[in-house]
C-alpha cells in the first residue's frame, strides 16, 4: 500500500515538473519572438504592413526618447502601458535599430528646463487625491533622434493616431530630402493660411507647404516645389498661367486640380458658373470638368439657418461617396469607407485623351445621382426628385507621359513631359476647408492619402486610413422600402397570428389527449 502511494506521488511530481517546464519553454520562447493576435476589423492594434516595412529598410539607430512623469492622473493610467507596448513593436520589427530611452523630466530640474526649449511641455490635469482636488504637472512627450535630426511629439493623451504621428516622424529625420507642396494663388483661391489651415498644420508633419503666385510674367513655378496643388480658383487663370502649369507638368511634376464648378455668394446659397479658366489646359490632357452641380440620394445631412430657426436635413448637395463607388485598386481611396464632397461637380474624360495615358476614375456617385445646371436652386427645402438619375464621376487620375497642352500653339515649349507623372482632377475645393474636415475626417484622410501617393508612393497610407472607418446603412430602392413597410406592417404580426392560432391548436389537442388518458 505505501508502495503504490510513494508511486503515485512520484508520478504525480514528474507532472507537476513536466508542466513546470512546459511553462519554462513557453516563456523563453516568447522572448524570443513576437506574436500578436488582433481579431479587429482594422488590425488596430498592431503596427501596420507600412511601418514594419519602413522599420526593416532603416540603416542605423534611431533614438525614441520618451519624456512621462511616474505620477499621471488615475485616467491616463493605461496610457504609458499602451505607449510602452507600441515601442516594444516598433523595436521588434526594427531588429534592434529603434532605441527607446526613458526620462521622468519631474524629477530632474535640468532635463525639464531643456524640454522646454525642446518644445515639449508641461501639462496640467485635475486631480482627487484624499478627497482634495488638486492640479498636477506632467510630460507626455516624446522625441525622435537620428544623427543630428530631432523631431517632438509634444503631447501624447491617447494611441490613437500615435502610430501614424511616430512613423512620419521617423521618416522625416532619415530622409534626406523632404518634398514640397505648392499650392497657387493670386486668383481668389482658397488659402492654405485661412480656408486650409488645418489641412496644412496637417501635411507640415511629412512635407514643406508653401503658397506660390505665377500671375506676372517672370513669376514662374520654383523648381523646388514637387507637387502643385490648385485650389478652388474663382478668377481666371489667364494662358501664360496656365503655361507655366502645363510646363511644370512637362518636367515631370504633379498637379492636384481642385475646381469648383460655381461660384457661391459668401454666407448665402447663391450660385453661378466658375470662370476658372483651365478649360483649355485641362482638354489639352483629356479631361473635362462639368458646369454643373451633383445631387445623390446618398447625402450627409446639412444644418442651416432661417432668422432664428436652426435646422438640419439630409442635403442631396451633400455628396456621400460609400465605398463600392471608390476605386478599390487606387491605394489614396481602396481602404475609405465615406468621404461627403459637397457642392461638387461632375468630371469626365475626353475621347481625345492619349492612348498611352492610363486613367482611373477614383470616385463615382451612386447610380441614384442626378445632376443640376444652368440655374443653381441650393435651397434645402425644395423637393429633391429627378427623373434621370445616374452614376456620376467625381474625381479621375491620370498617369504617364503627357503631351504638353499648348504644343501646337506656341514654340520653345516643353512637348513631352520628360519622365512619368500624375495629374489629378476633382471637381470640388471646398471639401477639405476648415469647417468640413471638423465635420468629415474622411475627408481630410483621403486629401493625405493622395498626396502622400503622389510623393511617397503608399508608405503611409495604410496607417491613415485604418481610422477612416464610418459606416452607413445602404441606399435603398423604392420597391424594397415598400416591400420593408409590408414585411413591418402586415407580416410580422400575421405570423404571430399564425403562432397564436398554431399553439391554441395543439393546446387542445394536448388537453383532449390527457382526458382520454386519464378516462
Amino acid at each position: 500500500m505505501n508502495i503504490r502511494k510513494l508511486q503515485y506521488g512520484t508520478n504525480f511530481l514528474a507532472l507537476i515538473l513536466i508542466f513546470l517546464g512546459f511553462i519554462i519553454a513557453i516563456n523563453y520562447i516568447s522572448t524570443k519572438l513576437f506574436m500578436r493576435f488582433d481579431l479587429t476589423e482594422n488590425k488596430e492594434f498592431t503596427i501596420s504592413k507600412s511601418t514594419k516595412n519602413i522599420l526593416k529598410n532603416l540603416d542605423d539607430i534611431v533614438s525614441i526618447n520618451l519624456y512621462f512623469s511616474k505620477k499621471l492622473p488615475p485616467y491616463l493610467g493605461n496610457l504609458k502601458l499602451k505607449v510602452d507596448d507600441l515601442l516594444k513593436e516598433y523595436q521588434v520589427y526594427s531588429k534592434g535599430k529603434i532605441s527607446v530611452n526613458y526620462f521622468d523630466p519631474s524629477t530632474d530640474p535640468k532635463l525639464a528646463q531643456s524640454m522646454h526649449f525642446m518644445g515639449i511641455p508641461q501639462v496640467q490635469f485635475n486631480i482627487v487625491e484624499k478627497d482634495k482636488a488638486q492640479v498636477i504637472n506632467v510630460y507626455l512627450g516624446m522625441a525622435i533622434l537620428y544623427e543630428d535630426k530631432k523631431e517632438v511629439i509634444p503631447v501624447i493623451q491617447d494611441t490613437n493616431n500615435l502610430e501614424y504621428d511616430l512613423t512620419t516622424k521617423i521618416i522625416k529625420v532619415t530622409s534626406s530630402e523632404i518634398k514640397t507642396i505648392g499650392f497657387l494663388t493670386g486668383h481668389e483661391e482658397q488659402s492654405i493660411y485661412k480656408d486650409y489651415e488645418e489641412v496644412r498644420e496637417l501635411l507640415k508633419k511629412q512635407y514643406e507647404v508653401t503658397e506660390i503666385k505665377i500671375d506676372n510674367e517672370k513669376a514662374e513655378i520654383d523648381a523646388s516645389i514637387d507637387t502643385l496643388v490648385i485650389p478652388g480658383p474663382k478668377k481666371e487663370i489667364s494662358d501664360e498661367e496656365a503655361i507655366k502649369i502645363d510646363q511644370f507638368i512637362m518636367k515631370g511634376k504633379k498637379v492636384v486640380f481642385l475646381i469648383d464648378s460655381i461660384k457661391m455668394t459668401e454666407g448665402s446659397l447663391n450660385a453661378t458658373v466658375n470662370k476658372h479658366g483651365l478649360d483649355n489646359l485641362l482638354k489639352g490632357y483629356g479631361l473635362k470638368i462639368n458646369k454643373n452641380l451633383v445631387l445623390d440620394r446618398s447625402n450627409a445631412s446639412a444644418s442651416f439657418s432661417s432668422g432664428f430657426v436652426y435646422f438640419t436635413l439630409p442635403y442631396p448637395f451633400w455628396v456621400r461617396v460609400l465605398k463600392e463607388n471608390f476605386a478599390l485598386e487606387h491605394p489614396a481611396v481602396g481602404k475609405l469607407n465615406t468621404m461627403i464632397l459637397p457642392w461638387t461637380g461632375s468630371v469626365e474624360l475626353l475621347p481625345s485623351i492619349d492612348k498611352d495615358i492610363k486613367s482611373i476614375e477614383l470616385i463615382k456617385t451612386t447610380k441614384h445621382s442626378w445632376t443640376q445646371e444652368g440655374c443653381f436652386n441650393l435651397n434645402p427645402q425644395q423637393s429633391f426628385t429627378s427623373s434621370t438619375a445616374s452614376q456620376n464621376t467625381l474625381a479621375i487620375v491620370l498617369s504617364g507621359k503627357f503631351k504638353s497642352a499648348f504644343s501646337k500653339e506656341r514654340e520653345n515649349l516643353i512637348k513631352e513631359s520628360l519622365e512619368e507623372s500624375q495629374i489629378v482632377l476633382l471637381g470640388n475645393s471646398i471639401f477639405i476647408a476648415n469647417n468640413f474636415i471638423q465635420q468629415f475626417e474622411s475627408n481630410s484622410i483621403f486629401f493625405l492619402n493622395l498626396i502622400d501617393w503622389l510623393n511617397l508612393g503608399d508608405k503611409l497610407i495604410d496607417i491613415r486610413s485604418r481610422a477612416a472607418a464610418d459606416r452607413h446603412l445602404r441606399e435603398i430602392s423604392e420597391y424594397e422600402k415598400t416591400f420593408l413597410k409590408f414585411v413591418v406592417m402586415f407580416l410580422m404580426p400575421l405570423i404571430v397570428v399564425i403562432y397564436g392560432v398554431i399553439r391554441f391548436y395543439l393546446k387542445n389537442k394536448t388537453k383532449k389527449l390527457i382526458e382520454i388518458y386519464k378516462i
